[in-house]
């Protein structure tokens, strides 16, 4: 189904909602577009492409998915004290 006849049948199923639901879809979508606005600062880009670097080039190896539960944890438990 093309984008445009997405469109077409949402603008007519929006007529035949109550006020209710057409308020959670508009809900939705304005999450939505808010999460997809998301930009990363000059520096947070900087540190991203140097951290990107460092795993391709094999300087950093990354972590274990165990290894990044047991940094979480440990950080939640210091957090608690």
């Amino acid at each position: 189904m093309t984008k445009a006849t997405l469109r077409k049948e949402i603008d007519t199923m929006l007529d035949q909602v109550d006020d209710q639901l057409l308020h959670i879809v508009h809900q939705l979508l304005e999450r939505e577009v808010q999460a997809s606005e998301f930009e990363m600062s000059e520096e947070e880009m900087r540190i991203f492409e140097q951290r990107k670097d460092e795993l391709h080039s094999g300087k950093d190896k990354g972590v274990t998915h165990e290894e990044l539960i047991a940094r979480l944890k440990n950080t939640v438990a210091n957090h608690k004290k």
